[in-house]
């Protein structure tokens, strides 16, 4: 049975129960994913007369980013699959290039190219309302795409762990099989991301006032003006300190929802894995096992 409290648990009780372990993969992610935001970072660094120059950067530097950060997402997810869902030991090289990080290529490939194709009608559906009804319909079509991804998210989450679990590459056997549990995961993915997103705006509105030195007077507005300047006008490098304050404060509460939401899904691997196959027939031919008692006495010639 699925439990959501469980599932919601599942990634942070893996961890305390092997820190060591959890710890390693932490390290591993923060220095590959601190060391790209730092290099597209200063990549976009420019000189306010030179725009030409700022245009290239930013688009340059965008497509490399992406680049960059898939790969590095796709070697994050093989490495916390592993530790989470299968229970091994991150070993020496936590990145690696094995058989679970190309099951996982694959399917990802695949997956995005197919819900490329298969949300361009509903975006196609959501332009032409909004352009007939205009603005006051914005808030119920947002609220139904958020149904609409956690939907498929429940779905297709569990797939990356049971691709790992099983080391074979059978994509539709895990989606028929994650499908037993979608109501639970997403009402668990649900819970998760409304948690940490009322976490995480409080926080970053205080850190940006407090480090900006506007205090009680920091107001959204503000928040709002500076973010537009750093639109406009390109990464400043090096970033001043209310940058690193937020970027830190960010991180961390990023990387909590990251093992919270893989604990869900590895959760829901390893519940798929320990339940009997649908439709499995016994095997009534097989020989029961022998009394405890041993064998009873021979029958007495009549």
């Amino acid at each position: 049975m699925f439990r959501i409290t469980d599932a919601l648990s599942h990634g942070v009780q893996t961890a305390k129960a092997r820190p060591y372990d959890a710890a390693r993969i932490f390290a591993v992610d923060a220095l590959f994913a601190g060391g790209l935001f730092l290099a597209i970072s200063g990549s976009l660094a420019r000189s306010p007369s030179d725009p030409s120059f700022a245009t290239s950067a930013m688009g340059g530097a965008a497509s490399v980013l992406l680049a960059l950060e898939f790969f590095r997402n796709l070697l994050s997810d093989a490495a916390w699959w592993r530790f989470l869902a299968r229970r091994d030991c991150p070993g020496w090289m936590v990145y690696r290039l094995g058989g679970d990080e190309w099951r996982l290529f694959v399917f990802w490939l695949v997956a995005s190219i197919l819900a490329a194709l298969v949300l361009l009608a509903p975006i196609i559906v959501f332009v032409v309302i909004l352009s007939v009804l205009g603005q006051g319909v914005t808030w119920l079509l947002t609220t139904g795409a958020g149904v609409l991804i956690l939907v498929v998210l429940a779905v297709i989450s569990p797939v990356g762990p049971l691709l790992v679990m099983r080391r074979t590459f059978e994509p539709w056997r895990a989606i028929d099989d994650a499908l037993q549990h979608w109501r639970g995961v997403m009402s668990a993915y649900a819970l998760a991301i409304a948690a940490f997103a009322v976490a995480l705006l409080p926080v970053v509105i205080v850190v940006a006032g407090v480090s900006a030195g506007s205090g009680a007077g920091f107001s959204m507005e503000q928040l709002g003006t500076r973010f537009d300047a750093v639109h406009q006008h390109g990464m400043v490098w090096p970033l001043g300190s209310e940058d690193v304050a937020i970027t830190i404060t960010y991180a961390i509460i990023m990387t909590a929802l990251y093992l919270v939401l893989r604990g869900i899904a590895a959760y829901t691997a390893r519940l798929i894995e320990a339940e009997p196959r649908p439709g499995a027939v016994e095997d009534l031919s097989a020989t029961p096992p022998a009394s405890s008692d041993g064998p009873g006495p021979a029958p007495r010639p009549v």
